[in-house]
């Protein structure tokens, strides 16, 4: 017990106390440096975790060490025992005696034992900041030279690491990113291989999103899709082909990708030889290997699952990490199968290019990309080599689900265009997907392809199956990309808007460079009249493609909402490539404006000669941003020379927009939009009731509740049609009810319109204005 007591009293004399506020002290400043460094400089955040770490763990060696140093007795066992006193008593404390033999001044003794301590001994409290240097020191240099601690997943919200392909696609992973290229070329001898080099790449474009199949069933990975990497321009169809990997990898680095994959595809003399290369986020290679593949298809299969198996390894996770029927299945034995569904996968992406081979977007919008020449002969085709494939292998899963999807587009662009015989197309797409779940009921794109038949089929309650089908294949495919559009989709025609702005967000992760997306979810934004972060995403989609129409139409739409001023809503269409694209955005910004020669001068101006980047104007409506807003070169004359006055030229143009409307509706009675605009122009020329009776139609079929993005649109047009025709209390309980629930109609937009001109002066409708939205 008296040991005990000297032994903390001898630590509390001690300068072990101030080594341990040294200690604290230094690694305070180091953690802060590291914290600056993190946000300032980019460094990964998991580095002040990891220092935190290593601080503790080094904090009792320096204890250890201190106590050492300090230990009694310790100067004099290294100095050959100075001051050891008398043998009666003296104890190991005494002052040491000075060099002449007289006793020396108290405490000088003592400085001057601490004077001569061993000298392999550091001070404490330079080992205390030495180790915090060199902590901070050698996560900077691991993390420079071998990128970031695999596993480790970042910021919590953040996308994982990145995946991306080179030359022709791209892909992601988690808080990383991969990149993956395929060289479609032939043999050594450059010369066409034996299968036709079309038929090669094809194949490599079909094997390069197995792989992306593969990696995207691994939960937190991101990789990034072939359409986003192509819209950045990371990568191009044809001419990059026989592109080296350094400039891909560099393009990849670029691009967010933390981990970046290099595959080349050729023949070999008795098969197929795949290459691969595997980087890191710095560019350094860390994996290559060669494939020979003899056997194939499953050959290729194998090293397909090979290559993904590689990825994650590379990126710290585990083999079992995603669902292995899907990371290493063989979906074919049979190699002509396979070519012919790679063929169909190669015309499906020919679609693709500009964003509109999956039709996932709402039919609010012109630039569907979905029309008479892609459904007739690129979806027709496709849809014949699919099914040459699933004769050849009746087992072939995935073609009987790719056979699905392409007929439920095919039926989508049948019904747009009133083709009788798209039902055909549905009935066939149900078959083909049944067969697909028989051979696994939990097939993922089966699910996805009747996820679609449902939301686009138009049965009753399909939107809401429909997406309980899209959960069901995200829990298997949580990083494939159309599956999160797809239900982002119908989660917004549903009123979903949780569901919907999430699916989006996801969607914009595996996509970030594809413009089609942005814009998605910045008119997901507007219709909640989030007008801040609808212009975000929107300018950000206009600056990724300038020539996306539907983009600069939305984002006019959302600042006129956001700021109530038409010089900033206009704002949109400045730097627009073609100055004839936009038609109808620039017949409504001079409409609103009260600029009706201008307004008359674009729609005349259409009416002589269409627009070539507009569909043409002699066959069809225009249709802007929902089908209850359809427009004419006639119809926009009709009423810009109604609004001043000219009402012999205003009825005749509107008598001919009204026969090009009831044309329309011959082809497809059930379009709520042309019923919508119909009404309108028959409001116009003073037919009230029948203006009336099409009008309540257009919303009969197509309530809120059924649709709540295309819903309110339609009552939008409903309430214009009453103003028209003078029911100026119904269309106030109608802009009542419109401005409480999401939709397209804002205050910024009723400010500006000429139409409501009779309600201005009500007092209902100068509250529904509310404050100016730019002091908002």
């Amino acid at each position: 017990m008296p040991d005990i007591k000297r032994i903390l009293q001898e630590i509390q004399a001690r300068s072990i106390w101030r080594v341990l506020g040294v200690y604290a002290l230094s690694s305070w400043l180091t953690l802060l440096a590291i914290q600056v460094l993190t946000t300032v400089a980019g460094l990964p955040s998991w580095f002040p975790d990891l220092a935190l770490g290593f601080l503790l763990i080094g904090l009792p060696p320096v204890l250890a060490l201190a106590w050492l140093r300090e230990r009694p007795g310790a100067a004099e066992a290294a100095h050959g025992g100075h001051g050891s006193g008398d043998a009666g008593g003296t104890t190991d404390l005494a002052p040491p005696m000075a060099s002449g033999g007289e006793g020396a001044p108290p405490g000088v003794g003592e400085e001057s034992q601490r004077s001569r301590r061993p000298g392999l001994l550091p001070s404490p409290g330079l080992l205390a900041l030495g180790l915090a240097g060199l902590i901070l020191g050698g996560m900077a240099l691991a993390w420079v030279f071998f990128g970031l601690p695999f596993g480790w997943s970042g910021e919590e919200g953040t996308p994982g690491p990145r995946v991306a392909v080179l030359p022709y696609h791209w892909a992601a992973s988690p808080s990383m990113g991969v990149a993956a290229g395929w060289d479609p070329a032939g043999g050594p001898d450059g010369h066409t291989p034996p299968d036709g080099e079309e038929t090669l790449e094809a194949l490599a474009l079909a094997l390069h999103e197995d792989l992306l199949l593969r990696l995207a069933t691994v939960d937190g990975i991101t990789p990034f899709s072939p359409r986003s990497m192509v819209a950045l321009g990371k990568s191009v169809y044809g001419e990059s082909v026989q592109e080296e990997p350094g400039a891909g990898v560099a393009r990849a680095r670029d691009a967010g990708a933390q981990a970046i994959l290099w595959v080349e595809l050729g023949r070999a003399e008795n098969g197929f030889h795949l290459s691969a290369r595997l980087f890191n986020a710095r560019g350094r290679e860390r994996w290559s290997g060669t494939f020979q593949v003899e056997d194939p298809p499953s050959g290729i299969f194998q090293a397909q699952a090979e290559l993904a198996l590689q990825v994650l390894a590379f990126l710290g996770l585990p083999s079992d990490a995603g669902d292995h029927a899907l990371l290493e299945g063989v979906p074919t034995q049979d190699m002509d199968a396979l070519r012919l569904y790679a063929r169909g996968r190669a015309l499906r992406r020919d679609g693709d290019r500009d964003g509109s081979g999956d039709g996932h977007r709402d039919g609010s919008r012109d630039e569907e990309g979905l029309g008479t020449q892609v459904g007739e002969g690129t979806l027709g085709e496709a849809e014949r080599l699919f099914l040459e494939a699933v004769e050849r292998d009746p087992a072939f899963a995935l073609a009987w689900s790719a056979l699905s999807e392409t007929r439920s587009l095919l039926f989508r662009t049948g019904t747009s265009r009133g083709d009788r015989g798209a039902t055909t197309h549905l009935e066939r797409s149900w078959t083909a997907a049944d067969r697909a779940l028989r051979l696994d009921p939990e097939d993922p794109l089966a699910r996805l392809a009747v996820g679609h038949l449902l939301a686009w089929g138009d049965a009753i309650g399909g939107a809401q199956r429909a997406l309980h089908e899209y959960r069901r294949a995200a829990g298997r495919l949580p990083g494939w990309a159309p599956v999160h559009q797809a239900m982002g989709e119908v989660a917004r025609r549903t009123g979903d808007w949780n569901t919907a702005l999430a699916a989006w967000e996801r969607s914009v992760e595996l996509e970030p460079g594809l413009a089609r997306i942005r814009l998605e979810l910045g008119f997901t934004h507007h219709l909640l009249r989030d007008y801040p972060r609808a212009i975000a995403h929107l300018e950000a989609a206009v600056a990724t493609d300038p020539e996306l129409e539907v983009a600069r139409s939305i984002l006019f739409q959302s600042r006129l909402s956001r700021w109530g001023d038409l010089d900033s809503a206009r704002v949109a269409l400045e730097s627009v490539p073609d100055p004839e694209s936009l038609p109808l955005t620039r017949f409504l910004a001079h409409f609103y404006g009260r600029e009706f020669g201008a307004a008359g001068e674009v729609a005349s101006g259409l009416a002589s000669s269409p627009s070539p980047s507009s569909p043409s104007l002699q066959s069809g409506p225009v249709r802007l941003t929902a089908p209850c807003t359809v427009y004419t070169p006639a119809r926009m004359l009709g009423t810009i020379r109604a609004f001043i006055g000219q009402v012999e030229g205003s009825r005749n143009e509107l008598a001919l927009a009204r026969d090009e409307l009831l044309s329309e509706l011959s082809r497809g009675p059930h379009d709520p939009g042309t019923l919508a605009a119909l009404g309108e122009v028959l409001a116009l020329r003073g037919d009230g009731a029948e203006a009336r009776h099409f009008a309540e139609r257009a919303v009969r079929l197509l309530p809120v509740e059924r649709d709540a993005v295309e819903g309110p649109a339609c009552l939008a047009a409903l309430a214009r049609t009453r103003v028209l025709v003078g029911q100026t209390g119904e269309a106030l309980d109608l802009l009542e009810w419109i401005l409480a629930i999401p939709g397209p109609t804002s205050p910024g937009e009723l400010r500006f319109d000429p139409t409501w001109d009779p309600l201005r002066s009500n007092p209902r409708f100068q509250a529904l204005l509310g404050p100016n939205p730019g002091n908002r």
